[in-house]
């Protein structure tokens, strides 16, 4: 009888703080790049973008049982890149971004949780810091030009849990980094991004 009640206790404790495991995730989406202002040779200007789009991936640790749902720690790696659509500049007027494109490689080390609802869909939220390389190409213009700042993400969404060890998941994040100077440009970067991926875990 002792030994029952035992076995029962410690059945309902171990799941409850047993670690859910490492997993890996792929995601893609689309990134709106806000305007930024420009500066350069006492010069003001400011930048347009199109909408561009992302890739990314990430490894990292689940830690379940505790109480909200699953605390997540990853690392990733993620590429963004923006094609410019219009460039004006104070006194001279605007003209076309021609084939110039801005890219951002950034890797970044995330904390996620995801929150328990008794269901197949979890809802998360998502905040993370890391280092960027905010890169200025163009043939037209002859640029070609990078520099490494920091950067600074925060995000949620929705998981959906399709077996125990695949979840998909889509959702919204915001990217943004201090500001960054390419071709002796002061420029900035922020951006707001729609994301769907897969996470496997194991």
């Amino acid at each position: 009888m002792g030994r029952g009640l035992i076995a029962a206790i410690v059945a309902f404790l171990v799941p409850a703080c047993a670690v859910a495991g490492p997993y890996f995730s792929v995601a893609g989406g689309a990134v709106f790049l806000e305007d930024s202002d420009l500066e350069a040779n006492g010069l003001d200007g400011e930048a347009e973008f199109d909408t561009g789009f992302a890739v990314s991936g990430a490894g990292g640790y689940a830690f379940g049982g505790l109480g909200l749902g699953t605390f997540r720690t990853e690392v990733e790696v993620a590429y963004r890149q923006n094609d410019v659509d219009k460039i004006s500049v104070s006194g001279l007027g605007t003209a076309s971004g021609g084939d110039a494109e801005v890219s951002v490689l950034s890797g970044m080390v995330n904390v996620a949780l995801d929150l328990d609802t008794g269901t197949v869909v979890k809802p998360y939220v998502l905040v993370g810091v890391g280092a960027a390389s905010v890169t200025l190409e163009s043939d037209d213009l002859g640029a070609d030009d990078d520099d490494i700042v920091f950067a600074y993400q925060a995000g949620a969404g929705l998981g959906f849990a399709v077996t125990e060890a695949v979840t998909v998941f889509t959702g919204y994040r915001y990217f943004g980094t201090t500001d960054p100077e390419v071709e002796g440009i002061d420029a900035e970067y922020s951006s707001h991004n729609l994301e769907a991926g897969v996470r496997f875990e194991f």
